[in-house]
């Protein structure tokens, strides 16, 4: 079962919300959002995108870990550069692109 308060906190940490990162995985905007409404399980496909999309383990996302960067090998300083570009690149790319759905 899924967590949508890990996610929701997750999101929220990147400064995205569950619009774009329903779009993200090739849903409707609102995808998420009523998904968590309705308390919906989510496949474990689109969890595991979900997870990339939230740098995250699905783990976190069922609520089997508290830790958000559980499992996840801590980056070394040329790598936290490479995030934090890929975050720019990320917030470039949800401000210019809108859902199609």
């Amino acid at each position: 079962m899924v967590n949508y308060d890990n996610m929701k906190r997750r999101a929220d940490e990147l400064q995205l919300n569950f619009a774009i990162v329903s779009c993200r995985i090739g849903k409707s905007r609102s995808w998420l959002n009523t998904s968590r409404a309705n308390e919906y399980d989510i496949p474990s496909n689109l969890l595991n995108e979900i997870a990339k999309i939230l740098d995250t383990k699905p783990e976190f996302l069922r609520g089997e870990t508290d830790n958000p960067d559980a499992k996840i090998i801590p980056p070394s300083s040329k790598d936290a550069a490479s995030v934090a570009s890929r975050r720019s690149r990320r917030r470039a790319w949800d401000s210019n692109a809108g859902c199609t759905h």
